[in-house]
């Protein structure tokens, strides 16, 4: 399988973190890191720690929120978390093999790791496909951040030797592709004034995980973006 896999950290605070982490993207030959308002100070334990990976250092990608990196090419965000409660539907870590789909031949994968002291909040969590959680013990369920990487990442390497379905005959859409399909559904609520009482806002969360978790094919995005075409002709028509 020869899948594009980068990696994006939120609000990085350890050094060490950092450096252990450029290391497994050597290990693993990943791609891109995009750090998203990284804390940590960049200090010389970024260079120690990172050993072999310390060229990738300077191609370090920063920027300001994860909706910048989703929003672009990815046909698949995998997101990470602690908590398997309710609505998080997480996938063990142990059981890649469910979504091996997602790494079969040619597609662009984004693995996103939360923060070292919190993790992902549910808005992160909705911007994502799937989230995955690794099995340890429920009592102290939180993993250092670089060892959970090397966790994740050697569970996707072990997938590159499994044969994995075709999507039916179908393209999946892009990050850009969707955010767009998100942001006239948007206007489409805002036009209908579906957003009058504030508690409503949440529901963009609670639409926007919907929509992901479909797994929505560039054809049928199209097709929904052909209503909401519809939508603003008829908007059209009322104001001329």
């Amino acid at each position: 399988m020869n899948y594009n896999l980068d990696l994006c950290v939120l609000d990085i605070s350890g050094d060490i973190n950092l450096g252990s982490i450029m290391r497994l993207m050597e290990n693993f030959k990943l791609r891109n890191l995009y750090l998203v308002k990284p804390k940590c100070k960049f200090s010389q334990s970024v260079s120690d720690f990172a050993c072999h990976g310390k060229d990738r250092i300077e191609s370090i990608i920063k920027k300001e929120s994860l909706r910048e990196i989703v929003a672009s090419s990815y046909h698949y965000v995998i997101g990470t978390t602690a908590n398997t409660g309710k609505n998080r539907n997480a996938v063990s870590s142990a059981n890649l093999e469910s979504i091996s789909h997602v790494f079969s031949s040619d597609q662009d994968i984004l693995l996103v790791m939360g923060r070292e002291s919190s993790g992902m909040n549910n808005e992160e969590l909705s911007m994502c496909d799937f989230t995955v959680n690794i099995p340890v013990n429920t009592d102290y369920p939180v993993l250092n951040l670089s060892h959970a990487v090397s966790i994740v990442l050697y569970e996707i390497e072990k997938l590159r030797g499994l044969k994995t379905p075709h999507m039916k005959n179908a393209k999946k859409a892009t990050g850009v592709e969707i955010e767009a399909l998100l942001n006239n559904m948007k206007d489409f609520l805002e036009d209908i004034n579906y957003f009058q009482k504030s508690a409503r806002h949440k529901h963009l969360s609670v639409l926007e995980e919907m929509v992901r978790r479909k797994e929505l094919s560039s054809d049928e995005i199209r097709f929904l973006q052909g209503f909401l075409h519809v939508n603003d002709l008829y908007k059209k028509g009322l104001n001329h």
